[in-house]
């Protein structure tokens, strides 16, 4: 993440691949995320939708978001 209010991580295992992004501040934080070869479709697990990740997003205060391409 290019911001330091925002711990982000992936995981890959046996090819599926999991995003964890998680605002550790109490205000709304944007961040991007320089993706590689994690860019593609992922289910979003707050909302069960399928989203195109592109890296870019912005957290509520204290907020986690995670990506799964599972």
């Amino acid at each position: 993440s290019n911001n330091p209010k925002v711990l982000s991580f992936s995981r890959t295992r046996n090819g599926d691949k999991v995003i964890v992004v998680i605002n550790l501040s109490a205000k709304n934080q944007s961040t991007k995320i320089k993706l590689g070869l994690l860019v593609g479709k992922y289910r979003n697990f707050s909302t069960n939708k399928t989203v195109g990740f592109s890296g870019s997003l912005t957290l509520q205060p204290w907020g986690v978001e995670i990506y799964s391409t599972k």
